[in-house]
């Protein structure tokens, strides 16, 4: 499991005449020194964590990293691959969470329940075909098409063209009630 780790912190110290010096790291309230680096070696490690975990150091099972200026902590032997793959699916979590939480407030106070389900007229629906081409506006697949509602009507969507699109089905249930944007 992939923890946040609030109480890290990663400085430098560099000797005066030579600017090597050693990496200091604090957990907590333990302090813990790496080998030395160089200025440029530490600000080249700095730069790496922005784009690529970074594996820092393990202590007592915990191995510790530092990625986007942030550190974590895990006991399960991940890779960086495998830590970037779970901080980003977080990542993207988080910003759909948030999506559907102005969506809501958009909505204003609009009760969710006044939302109706109604048929989507015939010359709507082509008009919606016609203009998403006959393919799922997600993947660009031409099979199992459903229309959608990007904000769905439970959330205070309408049925306006605006708010319409086609998806195929595999994208439609992996959408869920979640919100999706038009590419």
């Amino acid at each position: 499991m992939l923890r946040r780790a609030d109480n890290v912190t990663l400085d430098h110290r560099p000797n005066f005449f030579t600017g090597r010096g050693p990496i200091e790291v604090t957990v907590g309230r333990k302090f813990y020194r790496l080998g030395k680096f160089s200025r440029a070696e530490f600000e080249d490690r700095e730069w790496a964590q922005m784009t690529r975990p970074a594996a820092i150091m393990t202590v007592d099972g915990r191995r510790y990293w530092q990625f986007d200026n942030k550190f974590y902590w895990e006991n399960d032997g991940l890779t960086s691959g495998e830590v970037y793959a779970l901080l980003v699916t977080r990542e993207q979590r988080n910003r759909q969470r948030i999506d559907r939480a102005q969506a809501t407030v958009a909505m204003g106070s609009q009760s969710r329940r006044s939302a109706s389900r109604q048929a989507i007229p015939d010359d709507q629906k082509q008009y919606i075909w016609a203009r998403d081409e006959g393919r799922c506006r997600n993947c660009g697949s031409t099979s199992e098409l459903q229309f959608d509602h990007i904000i769905p009507l439970a959330m205070g969507g309408s049925n306006d063209d605006a708010n319409l699109q086609i998806l195929c089905g595999p994208c439609n249930r992996s959408k869920s009630a979640g919100l999706t944007t038009r590419r």
